[in-house]
């Protein structure tokens, strides 16, 4: 069992800043915990936030050490922490949502691309065993005729299936060194620029950006102040080219709401409710917050749409792939079947 805390740090506010530290490690992210409860172990030992820090700041990670810097500057800085986990915490919750509903139908579209491709460039190798050599043989030895132009037919949608999957290689070897070896805002970015789910995936960063935002307003600094504070806790992360973006407009003097529907991340349906942040006044914390939980509720939405349309897309996909592999080799005995149709 652990040691007991002193009486003096129980009753004292340390105790409920090394409280909020652990709930926060209960719903962080994985690679935060550690360094959150060794915080929370640090302040129950009679240490300040200040020098729990200071002697934890090199063993954590960039990005939680910047919201922590950050968050020194606030009245009420494990609150704000506990918070910024828990908008992180429901940041992931919306990406592993949006993603699970993608694996599947990628996964299936990958696999009979897999299966179409290897079967056609087997069918395309050394004549001896090539399929179409065996065709050739047996319309030569049937007498049949227009041998040579279906056997090009066929040669010509064998490639263009091999085609297909080596470029779908290609990109998946893209998107994984991009993943791998890039910087967190890039990943973001190529997946934001996807047709089908990129608008969901902007609203999530735009959303986590407002929540952010409405953190450290909500702590009683102005809005230039936030921008600073809020652009160095995403200096790491995937929205720190958006949010940079976002604060060189607010120091040139654009407001809040019009400096986010500048941004890339916006898009028709969020700036009129963008735009209306700059009518709040006294208000904005409340209009952050009203904000960010409608673009939660947009996310809701378009994944429930996905989740129709997807399988009935991966159907289609996975239909028109293995036909396009089967049907050569199934249309090439055609003739031969119409010659014992009428000999019979």
């Amino acid at each position: 069992m652990s040691e007991e805390l002193q009486p003096e740090i129980l009753n004292g506010p340390l105790a409920l800043d090394g409280l909020k530290l652990r709930l926060a490690a209960q719903v962080a992210p994985r690679r935060w915990r550690r360094s959150l409860e060794s915080l929370a172990q640090a302040i129950d030992s009679g240490e300040t936030l200040e020098g729990a820090f200071k002697l934890k700041r090199a063993a954590q990670p960039r990005e939680l050490r910047c919201l922590i810097t950050e968050s020194l500057s606030v009245p009420n800085p494990t609150t704000l922490i506990l918070e910024a986990v828990r908008i992180r915490q429901s940041i992931g919750r919306d990406w592993r949502e949006l993603m699970q509903l993608m694996i599947y139908p990628l996964i299936l579209f990958g696999l009979a691309l897999l299966v179409g491709g290897s079967l056609s460039f087997l069918m395309l190798g050394s004549r001896e065993f090539s399929i179409f050599f065996m065709y050739e043989q047996m319309y030569d030895d049937f007498g049949l005729r227009g041998g040579e132009n279906f056997i090009a037919v066929m040669h010509d949608q064998q490639q263009a299936i091999i085609g297909l999957t080596f470029a779908c290689g290609w990109t998946v070897a893209v998107m994984l060194t991009v993943f791998l070896i890039g910087p967190r805002w890039a990943w973001s970015a190529v997946l934001g620029g996807v047709l089908l789910f990129g608008r969901p995936l902007r609203w999530i960063s735009l959303r986590e950006i407002l929540q952010r935002y409405e953190l450290f307003i909500s702590q009683g600094l102005s809005t230039i102040a936030a921008t600073e504070r809020v652009t160095h806790t995403f200096q790491f992360s995937s929205q720190s080219v958006a949010s940079k973006a976002i604060a060189g407009r607010i120091q040139a003097g654009i407001p809040l709401g019009q400096a986010l529907c500048g941004s890339l991340l916006s898009d028709g349906l969020s700036r009129p409710a963008l735009r209306l942040l700059d009518l709040q006044g006294s208000d904005m914390p409340h209009a952050l917050a009203e904000t960010a939980e409608l673009l939660g509720k947009l996310i809701e939405q378009r994944c429930r749409g996905l989740a129709m349309l997807l399988p009935v897309f991966s159907i289609l996909f996975v239909g028109t792939i293995v036909w396009a592999t089967l049907s050569a080799y199934l249309l090439a005995y055609m003739p031969m079947v119409s010659m014992i149709t009428s000999l019979a």
